[in-house]
């Protein structure tokens, strides 16, 4: 990776890389600032100020997010407005801000600008540049002419080992701006977006193909000062906020119609939802299945006690993991600890809720079997003991009063939920077979294991662990019918491939031909393993069916050719 510690030496770096390059890292430096923009008390009394800073930022990142919408013209107009917000506040960190802009219509000497004034800006200097220099190794391994809009679908903080004054201002930020005006909650959740590297720009449910997402920030990007930023925060907020209700309304509207024409077109009855008190899948980046680290990400409450709680969880984490590093007996905890503080995040925010509630069981049955009197493990020191007690305690405290985590901890899941006869084993059987047919993304593998690890050795229906376990399972499979059902026309008209394939399983096949296969193959599992969910299972054995003829019907056609 280049090492760039200067802006002398980023000038050098950019003389021969593409314009965009230097924009898109003028921008994610900005953004990566903003926070002390926002603080400064001249600008923090201004709300004025505040929203012109927002709209250079928003309008520099969105140049690249949808960059066949032409942008240098608005981004000229907002740098302008911005510039005199900074000039008046005298604010490093706003001309920071600015420079993003300008560096839409200009080149890398904004960027310049715009990393040494977050050099001056943030407390932690190396963080500044060592993100710049992530930006730069993103960009160098990705396709010249989308690697700058990639990027901005990236995590503002590689890692999201946000710094912890720059996390520190933002979260006294916040609170401020939603105080002077409510409707500011757009823009925080847009921020919010940037840090874990959403690709959208809003929260909009089931916008497909970001169509009203786009629409948005096409509107932000053409309104003109005299009919729209000239009127005031409060004016553009409450029209921000009817776009956004308006675009929800379309877009569900739409996802209704489309579920419709399904229905009306197909004979398979939809997928049922994943259940969201277990472990989650969605689609990684190469279309296999990804364990989804943000679900639930938006129910989790971010008041000042529900961080307090976050907060002492994870310092006392750290500061046991700290003793493990130089403590014999307390060797085996510490990648335990690591683990757990990763998927706790440095921020309430940054939690992924489903691992870090797995994280923190595994941890606590570590610590019971440290505490069982018939223990084979090597005894803990006494001060560990106390402190690893001491971690439980605050971890129990942090998910106790955070619904959604206190949900997925206890799994309390209804009778119809429930497993007839599922075991541990029957996780690790499914996900060895979904591995061997190349249908999990890297590290998805580890953790569904690791899920099953959990369980208790003998088979409890009522068990928590097991309900989770189980529900996991069959999140999996929900996961995988989605995959089979996103092409079953094309998986049918693959004759010769999928007929091979049952034939041959080493032979590579279409994603969707390979989830169909597996459906299949565990069809009599899901018939017997799922007992009394009448519902679901129905659901899914027709499913099996729709594949199982085209599968038979390709077969049949391979002997006769």
């Amino acid at each position: 990776m280049v090492k760039i510690t200067s802006d002398k030496e980023l000038e050098k770096w950019l003389e021969d890389k593409p314009i965009d390059w230097s924009q898109i890292i003028a921008a994610r430096a900005a953004l990566r600032v903003l926070p002390f923009a926002l603080n400064n008390k001249i600008i923090s009394r201004n709300s004025e100020f505040t929203l012109t800073l927002l709209r250079a930022t928003s309008i520099s990142w969105a140049a690249h997010n949808i960059p066949a919408h032409g942008m240098a013209t608005a981004a000229a107009h907002a740098a302008d407005a911005a510039d005199a917000a900074a000039y008046a506040a005298a604010n490093a960190a706003a001309y920071a801000a600015t420079a993003a802009a300008d560096a839409v219509a200009t080149t890398a000497a904004a960027t310049d600008a715009a990393a040494t004034t977050a050099n001056d800006a943030a407390a932690d200097t190396a963080a500044i540049w060592q993100s710049i220099e992530e930006d730069i190794g993103f960009l160098e391994s990705h396709d010249s002419n989308t690697a700058s809009m990639a990027l901005t679908a990236e995590p503002l903080w590689f890692a999201n080992q946000i710094p912890s004054e720059i996390q520190s201002q933002w979260l006294d930020a916040k609170p401020k701006l939603l105080k002077s005006d409510s409707n500011y909650i757009h823009w925080t959740d847009w921020y919010q977006r940037r840090l874990i590297g959403n690709k959208s720009a809003f929260d909009i449910p089931h916008d497909k193909d970001r169509i009203e997402d786009k629409a948005i920030l096409i509107k932000l990007a053409d309104a003109t000062n005299e009919d729209f930023w000239d009127k005031g925060a409060e004016y553009v907020n409450a029209q921000l906020d009817q776009w956004l209700r308006d675009a929800r309304q379309r877009a569900q509207e739409r996802y209704e119609q489309e579920n419709a024409d399904l229905v009306n077109n197909d004979s398979t009855p939809k997928i049922p939802e994943q259940n969201s008190n277990a472990i989650t899948f969605k689609a990684g980046s190469n279309g296999k299945i990804a364990i989804d680290v943000q679900a639930s990400l938006d129910e989790i409450l971010s008041d000042e006690d529900s961080q307090e709680r976050h907060q002492m969880a994870l310092d006392e984490a750290k500061a046991l993991q700290e003793k493990c590093a130089t403590s014999n007996s307390g060797a085996q905890l510490s990648p335990l600890l690591e683990s757990y503080i990763e998927n706790l995040g440095s921020s309430i925010e940054q939690i992924r809720p489903s691992l870090s509630v797995l994280k923190g069981e595994k941890l606590r049955q570590t610590l019971a079997a440290y505490q069982s009197k018939n223990s084979m493990m090597q005894p803990l020191s006494d001060d560990l003991l106390v402190d690893l007690n001491n971690w439980q305690s605050a971890h129990n405290m942090m998910v106790a009063f955070q619904p959604k985590l206190n949900a997925l901890d206890t799994a309390m899941l209804g009778p119809d939920r429930q497993p007839a006869v599922f075991t541990p084993d029957d996780l690790r059987t499914l996900t060895k077979d979904a591995e061997n047919s190349e249908l999990l993304e890297e590290g998805t593998k580890e953790i569904l294991n690791e899920t099953a690890d959990l369980t208790p050795l003998e088979f409890d229906p009522d068990n928590r662990r097991i309900k989770w376990t189980a529900e996991t399972a069959k999140n999996l499979l929900i996961e995988t019918a989605k995959i089979a059902k996103s092409h079953p026309r094309k998986t049918g008209v693959t004759g010769a491939v999928t007929a091979i394939a049952i034939a041959n399983p080493a032979i590579s096949i279409p994603l969707a031909t390979a989830a169909a296969l597996f459906l299949i193959k565990h069809r009599k599992w899901v018939e017997e393993k799922m007992g009394n969910t009448p519902t679901w299972k129905s659901i899914f054995v027709s499913i099996c069916e729709q594949y199982d003829e085209i599968v038979s019907f390709n077969k049949n056609r391979e002997g006769n050719n």
